[in-house]
C-alpha cells in the first residue's frame, strides 16, 4: 500500500507494507506477546497544522449570520433612517455577477 501526499512541503512518498502474523514469524498463540512488544506510530501535527485546526474549530462554532447587525439594519428601516439607492444597488449586484 502507498500513501502520497501531493503539494505538501517537506512530504515524502512512504510506502507501507501491510504484513499478517506469518510475516513476522509469529506464530498465532504467541501474536499477544508480540503485539505488545510491536513499536507503535506516533503522529505529530506541525505548528500550521495545529494553527489550522484551532481556526477550524473557531468558525465552526461561530455564528453564520450576525444577527446583532441584522437586527439594528431592520430597526434602522423600519424608522426610516437608511436610505437605499437602489440603482446603486443594482449596479453593484450586476458587478458581482459579472466576476
Amino acid at each position: 500500500m502507498v500513501n502520497q501526499i501531493h503539494d505538501v512541503p517537506g512530504s515524502k512518498l512512504i510506502n507501507v507494507k501491510e504484513s499478517s502474523n506469518s510475516d513476522k514469524g509469529v506464530h498465532p498463540e504467541k501474536s499477544e506477546t508480540a503485539t505488545s512488544s510491536s513499536s507503535q506510530d506516533i503522529v505529530k501535527l506541525s505548528s500550521t497544522a495545529q494553527q489550522l485546526d484551532t481556526l477550524k474549530e473557531l468558525i465552526s462554532t461561530a455564528p453564520d449570520v450576525d444577527q446583532a447587525k441584522v437586527d439594528a439594519i431592520k430597526a434602522a428601516l423600519d424608522a426610516g433612517e437608511l436610505n437605499i439607492d437602489a440603482n446603486a444597488l443594482a449596479k453593484k449586484m450586476l458587478e458581482l455577477e459579472s466576476m
